[in-house]
This record gives C-alpha cells, structure tokens and sequence, in this order.
C-alpha cells in the first residue's frame, strides 16, 4: 500500500461560494439568476440592507415572469379553437360586453393576441407600467362574469363558488400582484 493521500481540497471554493453556471446560454443565465435569489433571499436576518433590496427586486422580476408566462400561455391557447377551456365563458362575457357586435372568431383572436401579448410584454419587461395597465383593464373585463352571468359562476350566490367562479376569483391575487409590481416601477417607466 502506498501513502496515503489527503483530498484535493481547493482554498478558493467555500461553502458561501456563489454558484456561477460554467457557459452563457440563456437557460443557464435563468438557473443562475434563480439560484442568486435563492442564496440571497436565505440570508440572515440581520443582512445587509442592499442585500435584502437586490433579493426582493428579484422576486419582482419573478413575479412579473410568472404572470407574463400565465398570460402567454392562456393566450395561446386562445388561438387554437376548441383548445381553452375558457373559450366558452370567454365568448359569452365579450357577447355581453361588446352586445354581440363581434363575431366569436374575431372576438376569441383579439382575446389570444391581447393576453400573449401582454404576456410576452410582461417577459420583456418593455413598457411594463402601459402592460400591467393594460392587463388590468383585461382582469376587470374577467370579474364581468360574477355579475353578467351569476349562474355560470355561483351554485348558490353570493358566496357558493362554481368551478368557472373559482377561475374568476383567483384572479384577485393577479391583480394584487400587478398593483405591487406598478408599485415598483421607477417614475420613468
């Protein structure tokens, strides 16, 4: 038997050292954008105060990621008829809100271009403060239903939810999410 040999052990990697993806493609920019807002938002609480500002500017950008990529997707599926599984209640809200001056055909298409491209906006992250404006007007538009179409949306009003009123009320957390984030937005924006 030979000597024994110690592990290699490298003075520069410790276990507070920042994990940096080895190349630059875009998915391992996102992994490694993720994984900093990880490290940084496990800090101590007695982090500094920078620290806790670069975390929670991070879980904005997640945040407005997320809905964009829930408005794209949504979207999308809005191109393809028979595909949504809010193509129905979609097409009666806008029968109601437009008095049935739209065709369902053209109706459905403004809807997918209108939430891919707020999605894809929100992504971007271009003219943020006009697209969460616009996804607002878009979210009071799915409110319209609990109103304009009760059966569809309560068993028992007011407070005994359908599934289609499950789908509609959730979008409050949406809308609390666009206010916080418009609330981020420099002046300029």
């Amino acid at each position: 038997m030979g000597p024994l040999r110690s592990p290699i052990v490298h003075p520069e990697i410790t276990p507070h050292t920042p994990i940096h993806p080895p190349t630059k493609s875009p998915l391992t920019k996102v992994i490694a954008f993720f994984l900093q807002t990880i490290q940084l938002g496990s800090k101590k609480k007695n982090m500094h105060t920078s620290t806790t500002s670069r975390a929670l500017k991070r879980w904005i950008v997640i945040l407005r990621i997320s809905i964009g990529i829930i408005y794209v997707w949504f979207g999308v599926l809005k191109f393809f008829p028979g595909v949504s599984p809010a193509e129905n209640l979609a097409r009666d809200t806008i029968h109601l809100l437009t008095f049935n001056l739209l065709d369902d055909k053209i109706a459905l298409l403004i809807l997918a271009i209108w939430e891919t491209g707020a999605g894809i906006l929100l992504i971007s992250g271009i003219f943020t403060r006009l697209t969460i404006r616009i996804v607002l007007v878009h979210m009071f538009c799915t409110f319209t239903p609990l109103i304009l179409l009760p059966g569809l949306s309560f068993s028992e009003a007011p407070l005994s939810l359908t599934l289609i009123g499950q789908y509609i009320i959730k979008n409050i957390v949406i809308v609390s999410a666009l206010f916080l984030l418009e609330s981020t937005l420099p002046k300029n924006n």
